[in-house]
């Protein structure tokens, strides 16, 4: 009986750790933009991307639009650039939804490497916006120290962009 006290008493003091100490869940980009395995309640998810014609040397890209369920926000330029990432590198988005909601939105990030070690540590930026509004809420940039590490300082919108870029960054509720 005291054994069974003492493992009940000890996953009741290890609770609070356990439902705070989540991972972001890692989305598949399809080759039509749809993140596959977001959270139904706040999807479908996609990210729009369209490139410049591919007979130029290098390919701009034109646009980029996120879609999180109804709503969607099309990207300035100075936040598209960031998602043009160089031949061989890959975008690749996660997100979180099982934390608690009053002190962080549910969140989707797209990390935009430029070069990269390992998956997770790369030169650099991260997108990051709210699931439920679409509103970009931060946008970090990656310095890779070695591969086992790189740090991720927060980037101002002011250093990114012009006035009436940061402006244009409201989502808007789609038809569909």
């Amino acid at each position: 009986m005291r054994l069974v006290r003492g493992a009940i008493l000890a996953c009741l003091c290890l609770w609070p750790s356990m439902a705070l100490a989540h991972q972001d869940m890692f989305f598949r980009i399809a080759d039509d933009g749809e993140l596959v395995g977001f959270p139904a309640e706040y999807g479908p998810a996609y990210i729009r991307l369209r490139f410049g014609a591919p007979d130029a040397a290098s390919q701009t890209l034109e646009s980029a639009v996120v879609v999180l369920g109804k709503q969607s926000v099309a990207l300035p330029t100075c936040i598209r650039k960031l998602f043009s990432v160089p031949q061989g590198e890959q975008i690749s988005a996660h997100g979180s939804w099982y934390h608690d909601l009053k002190l962080l939105p549910p969140y989707l990030t797209f990390n935009l490497p430029q070069n990269s070690e390992t998956p997770e540590y790369f030169n650099g930026h991260s997108v990051t916006f709210d699931m439920q509004t679409a509103r970009l809420l931060e946008v970090r940039k990656h310095i890779l120290i070695d591969d086992r590490g790189s740090t991720m300082p927060l980037v101002s919108l002011g250093e990114l962009c012009t006035t009436a870029e940061i402006e244009s960054l409201r989502p808007v509720v789609r038809d569909k």
